[in-house]
């Protein structure tokens, strides 16, 4: 009787799934200074990482997104490295010192709500319809069979 008036509690009051949340129109900045949207890679799964160069956190996971981006088919697979340091050229100093093969990116505009991320490092995979299947707050290890089966 309990577990029935529980159940009916949850059926009333709980409200319907979410969408799944959709790529935003985003401008970014490449190493040479085009503006790109994040849309342009539609079609693609997209990995999202926001990072910065002062962030240590951000710093010990890129060798395993490395990793991951040599692991995986990079014409099915989008790597966008969202740098949120105060000037793009730390990140692009960063990159050649660390000699990462990564694409970086400066945010043109403000960041859309969807990626109104508290804390560094996080982590956006989107299918290639644009439809968000996974966000990772905080650092991981991206070289495991997990990341590479979810961007397959």
């Amino acid at each position: 009787m309990i577990l029935q008036i529980i159940l009916l509690f949850l059926l009333t009051f709980s409200k319907p799934a979410k969408p799944p949340a959709e790529l935003p129109l985003f401008i970014i900045q490449d190493i040479n200074g085009n503006n790109i949207n994040l849309q342009n890679f539609k079609g693609k799964k997209i990995f999202v990482n926001f990072w910065a160069t002062w962030c240590s956190p951000c710093r010990s996971e890129m060798p395993s997104i490395e990793q991951l981006a040599q692991s995986v088919d990079t014409s099915k697979v989008a790597f966008v490295m969202i740098s949120l340091d105060n000037t793009f050229d730390r990140a692009i100093k960063y990159k050649q010192m660390q000699k990462l093969n990564l694409p970086i990116y400066y945010p043109g505009e403000n960041l859309p709500p969807l990626f109104n991320v508290r804390s560094i490092p996080t982590t956006f995979i989107f299918n290639e319809k644009g439809k968000l299947t996974h966000r990772i707050d905080g650092s991981d290890n991206y070289n495991t069979a997990k990341y590479r089966k979810l961007l397959q």
